[in-house]
Formats: structure tokens, C-alpha cells, sequence
């Protein structure tokens, strides 16, 4: 029997020690997702469809595992695909909601992390304390690089939306595809962040092009400035 609350390996660890990905596939399109690659299906299939996966039952049951042993960490919605991509919504109305319910049925709390923006919102009436909303932030117009996903400005309102609703709030700055733009992110958002989670650049040639340990050292200073509590990824600090 396949176990849907794992612990991610690998660069995901810093991210969370629990997830859960309860689609296939994800219709935001962003050109920089290693998803596809990590599962085995080509980019197009990954992109075109979203199917709902996952027992509830056995969800429940595995938050149980968790809460007998002691865990105080939340569970990651999710790492391979967005729960609240439009796709992820007309595939099984209420699915996302369901599996919320479901964790916390079984004593954990969850962290939404998602690129939908205010469409993310749909089940903040099930998060409180213990429970967090996260978002990705690349540049201010991604369309580019990521679709189907919801605007940036899009994004911030849903920030603030879920600080206002009491739910510890953070953000992920990776990839960093313009580091003067991340920066300028970093402050935008700041004033509704718990925290900011920075990163790099991977796989890409562009991304060598970069002054890593310059962008570091900025982004470390500019969240000092702030009062914002910051974590900077294995790849920036090794960096740096």
C-alpha cells in the first residue's frame, strides 16, 4: 500500500519534513518545473492533465502515525503539483478541501503552497493556528515562465488575505530568475511574511550567468533591514 504522506528527499527537505501531492499533473505551465522529470511523464502530459490522487482514509490514517509519534511539523500541499491550479479545481471539486480536512482529522496541520492566488483561497475557512499559506514569487509580470499561473500582484493579495486571517505566511524566491526583481519581491511582500525562503537558480544555463554570492549577500541584508525572518537555501549558501 502506497504511503501519500512522505518525507521529500533531497533539496525538497529544507522546504518541508512532510508532503502529500494529491494531483497528477499540473496545468500552471511553468517551463522551469522539475515535476515532469522526477515523475517520468513528458512536459506536455504533465501540463495537460490533472487528476486528483489519494485515500482519504489512509491519509487520515498516516496524520494519525504522525500525531501518535510526536510530529509539530505541518504537512506540504504539495511539491509536484499545485493545489489550486485551475485543473486541480475541475478535476474533483472539493478535493483539495477534503484532504485538508482529512489531515487535520488526523491531528496534523498543512501548508498550502500554491501559485493560484486568490483562487487559493477557497479553503482558508479550514486553516488556523498550526496551519500555514505559502506562495511562489518569481517576477512581476511571469507569465512567460509560468502560464497558467495566477498574477503576481494576484499572489501578494492572497499573502495578505491569509496573514489577515491569522495564518503564519511565508514565501518561496526560487528559482531566481532576475535577481534585482527578487529583491524588490522580497520587499513588496514583506510586510505580510512570517518568512522568506530564498534560493537559486537550478538547471539552467542562465542561471550560471548570475552573481549568486552578490544576490545573497543583498537578500540577507535587505531581510535583515526588514525584520523579516529569512531562510537562505543549501545552493545560495554554498554560494555566498
Amino acid at each position: 500500500m502506497s504511503a501519500w504522506i512522505y518525507q521529500p528527499a533531497g533539496r525538497a527537505r529544507e522546504y518541508a519534513e512532510y508532503a502529500c501531492n494529491i494531483y497528477r499533473g499540473c496545468d500552471h505551465g511553468c517551463t522551469y518545473c522539475y515535476a515532469p522529470a522526477v515523475l517520468r511523464m513528458p512536459l506536455e502530459a504533465f501540463h495537460g492533465c490533472v487528476t486528483p490522487r489519494g485515500d482519504l482514509g489512509q491519509i487520515e490514517a498516516e496524520a494519525r502515525k504522525l500525531t501518535d509519534a510526536g510530529n509539530t511539523t505541518p504537512i506540504l500541499l504539495c511539491f509536484t503539483t499545485d493545489p489550486y491550479s485551475p485543473g486541480a479545481a475541475l478535476s474533483r471539486p472539493g478535493w483539495t478541501r477534503r484532504v485538508i480536512d482529512a489531515i487535520h482529522a488526523g491531528g496534523q496541520h498543512v501548508t498550502i503552497l500554491s501559485k493560484g492566488g486568490l483562487r487559493a483561497l477557497t479553503d482558508i475557512d479550514r486553516l488556523g493556528p498550526g496551519d500555514e499559506f505559502a506562495t511562489t514569487l518569481t517576477l512581476w509580470q511571469p507569465s512567460q515562465f509560468e502560464p497558467g499561473a495566477a498574477s503576481t500582484q494576484d499572489r501578494i493579495s492572497a499573502l495578505v488575505a491569509a496573514h489577515t486571517h491569522g495564518v503564519r505566511t511565508w514565501a518561496s524566491f526560487e528559482p531566481v530568475l532576475v535577481p534585482s526583481e527578487s529583491l524588490e519581491l522580497i520587499e513588496a511582500a514583506a510586510p505580510w511574511l512570517d518568512r522568506a525562503k530564498i534560493g537559486t537558480w537550478n538547471h539552467a544555463a542562465e542561471g550560471k550567468a548570475i552573481d549568486w554570492a552578490d544576490f545573497g549577500h543583498r537578500a540577507e541584508a535587505l531581510c535583515r533591514e526588514l525584520g523579516l525572518d529569512y531562510y537562505l537555501k543549501r545552493d545560495l549558501r554554498d554560494k555566498m
